[in-house]
């Protein structure tokens, strides 16, 4: 637990983060588990950053392993029929698929490292306009 120090503790903002972040370190247990196919380094990296750059967001992910072995991020809140879900491979690549007020929304990225764009971020932060917040 040592990396996430940096994080402040006091909020429970902060806090849905480090819950995050937990998920994401426990993600090979679960693969294990479920015999899933191994999430590399590179990805569950990859996955890290993006949660902690999308950290002011109106809501932290659930993070969990695909059946096609990426890290899937998934925003949702009980309170709307709204969500987000990222979705992080082992080949680099990643997609963003929205369902924002009835309106389905996708975009496909050839290189992780580019995330999160203005894309991705619109989206998660559209998630408060759709009934989530305090």
């Amino acid at each position: 637990m040592a990396q996430l120090t940096t994080l402040p503790t006091d909020s429970p903002d902060a806090q849905r983060i480090t819950d995050a972040i937990e998920e994401l370190e426990d993600i090979d247990d679960e693969v294990t588990e479920e015999a899933l196919p191994e999430i590399h380094a590179d990805t569950k990296k990859h996955a890290r950053r993006m949660i902690l750059a999308l950290e002011n967001q109106p809501i932290a992910p659930t993070v969990y392993p695909t059946t096609d072995g990426e890290v899937a991020l998934y925003f949702k809140s009980p309170d709307a029929a709204s969500s987000v879900l990222i979705l992080i491979g082992n080949d680099g690549q990643a997609a963003c698929f929205s369902y924002i007020n009835g309106k389905n929304r996708c975009a496909r990225y050839n290189d992780v490292a580019n995330l999160p764009d203005a894309f991705v971020k619109a989206q998660v932060r559209a998630l408060k306009e759709a009934g989530f917040g305090e």
